[in-house]
């Protein structure tokens, strides 16, 4: 063991002689490989951390709007299913008749849905990627913007006329068209927009339902 800068205070020779062997060992220690080698080490180890830590909280953050997003078709095929179509039905038929000018009162459920994600941003803002409130906001809105694009323009051409040959948007409005099929307040399936029997509206694709 080297014991640095400790002097010996036994005699006059002693104390300086020792001091200068260690204050050699020393010097010689701090050139040696491993002490030439550490700073080195230690940047790597904490840039190996650092990314590590990123990566984590990265995948953190993605898991938090992955779940906001799937958790809220969830919740939407619920409220839609059990609560639209039945308590609030009164409100949401407004969605199921004729329309009269661009809005309609079943636009009261989108505007607290947008609240919902507005409230869990701002609680989530002070640290937005560890907070998992502000990744559950960030997958309600972006729930939010494609059932604007999807449910509004595309479906029910509302505001502005869009059209799309794209598969995936066609298929969803067949689907959501088959709801529409009903005016009554028990409603058929599928009451989700994202979340249906695939195979079924698939089939009925193929077999020529145009759903222009």
């Amino acid at each position: 063991m080297l014991l640095i800068g400790r002097e010996c205070t036994i005699g006059e020779s002693g104390p300086k002689s020792s001091t200068l062997g260690i204050r050699q060992g020393h010097h010689r220690l701090l050139r040696s490989p491993y002490f030439a080698q550490k700073p080195t080490i230690l940047r790597s180890e904490l840039i190996v951390l650092t990314v590590e830590v990123a990566a984590v909280t990265t995948l953190q953050f993605l898991g938090w709007i992955v779940i906001g997003f799937i958790g809220l078709e969830i919740l939407s095929y619920a409220l839609h299913r059990w609560v639209f179509h039945g308590l609030l039905w009164r409100i949401h038929r407004t969605h199921h008749g004729v329309r009269h000018g661009p809005f309609e009162r079943n636009d009261l459920f989108s505007l607290a849905f947008s609240a919902a994600s507005i409230v869990l941003l701002v609680r989530g803002l002070s640290d937005p990627i560890r907070s998992p409130e502000f990744g559950i906001g960030v997958g309600f809105t972006l729930y939010g913007v494609l059932y604007f694009i999807v449910h509004d323009l595309f479906t029910h051409r509302r505001y502005l006329t869009f059209r799309s040959r794209n598969f995936v948007l066609r298929f969803l409005k067949r689907a959501h068209l088959h709801h529409h099929r009903s005016q009554d307040k028990e409603g058929c399936e599928p009451f989700g927009l994202f979340l249906f029997r695939y195979r079924e509206f698939a089939e009925s694709g193929r077999s020529g339902v145009n759903n222009d």
